[in-house]
């Protein structure tokens, strides 16, 4: 196991017990990352299935919808379709806006620090501290 999957995996074991908007700016980060974030389509796509495992409990308990994923090797999904699409973001409170980060849905410290989790949770890597800290996000 990398140290990035370990590092992943103590950040989605420790995060059950997150409010309500701080789960909502965390998937917003999960989102806004994504090259998959439109008014007409979400899609959460990873290698790590814990990570999408972990966003599809935290979307359905939000929207009170029950989104599935799909597992395809290595690689998970969480596709939500045109049709959802509109009514989740609705739901997270947050509007989409090519590449501009819609602020009003990071109110707070902690949502701000629960949208830096999304998105290194989404698209982050970090090596090992013994041989020096690098951390890096892979933004589509």
């Amino acid at each position: 196991m990398s140290y990035t999957t370990t590092v992943k995996n103590n950040i989605i074991n420790s995060g059950k017990t997150r409010k309500k908007c701080c789960k909502r700016a965390e998937l917003y980060g999960c989102f806004f990352s994504s090259d998959h974030f439109s008014p007409d389509e979400m899609i959460i796509h990873q290698t790590n299935a814990d990570v999408v495992s972990y966003f599809k409990e935290t979307l359905n308990e939000i929207t009170g919808n029950d989104f599935t994923e799909i597992r395809n090797g290595r690689t998970a999904s969480v596709v939500i379709s045109q049709k959802d699409a509109r009514k989740v973001q609705a739901k997270l409170k947050i509007q989409h806006c090519d590449n501009v980060l819609d602020t009003d849905a990071l109110s707070s410290d902690c949502c701000r620090h629960a949208f830096i989790r999304g998105v290194f949770l989404s698209c982050g890597t970090v090596s090992n501290p013994d041989n020096n800290y690098h951390m890096e996000f892979v933004v589509q």
